[in-house]
């Protein structure tokens, strides 16, 4: 007990009023822990959703917002979940569109069984056709610098004849 009556238990944080000595203060107990934010950024990792990630860790949307202006570790750390997230939904997407989605449709007698079962494929080809035009520009510019780098280029040749003159010379010098 402290001098006004009140517990002060070993969580509390002194503060000042400016009128008297420190007054404590108790922890939050929806503050960010290590294990809250562990928690948070590992969700967003996984979801690239801020709010879903707020509540699997216990603390509010607008409390993340804030603690990522205040706290430059933790805006890298966001970003990168972010990062690790939008790579993961962008190979999820690429995958969909390039082998498509099953679906199982069963159809059930009256008594329960399983009368006929199909399977539906699909190939979503929106979102095939955004992926392609998304990475166009990138493509053809990894197709560019293949085709300038590629062994039929002129430079390359005559890297490859000033090799072979050179080693010709060296041979001739040796005998």
């Amino acid at each position: 007990m402290d001098n006004r009556g009140k517990k002060s238990g070993s969580s509390a944080l002194p503060v000042s009023d400016g009128r008297r000595g420190p007054q404590r203060r108790a922890v939050r107990k929806d503050g960010w822990t290590a294990k809250r934010r562990a928690l948070f950024l590992e969700t967003l990792a996984e979801t690239a959703n801020v709010r879903e990630s707020a509540r699997v860790a216990g603390v509010g949307k607008t409390c993340a917002y804030y603690y990522r202006q205040r706290d430059p570790g933790f805006a890298r750390a966001w970003a990168q979940a972010l990062d690790v997230a939008f790579d993961e939904l962008g190979t999820l997407l690429l995958r969909q569109a390039l082998f498509g989605t099953e679906q199982v449709e069963i159809t059930e007698d009256e008594k329960g069984a399983v009368k006929a079962r199909k399977v539906k494929r699909e190939i979503p080809l929106m979102l095939a056709h955004r992926l392609l035009q998304d990475h166009r520009a990138e493509v053809m510019q990894v197709r560019a610098l293949r085709a300038e780098d590629g062994p039929d280029t002129s430079s390359a040749r005559s890297q490859l004849e000033e090799v072979l003159a050179r080693l010709r010379s060296e041979e001739e010098e040796s005998l």
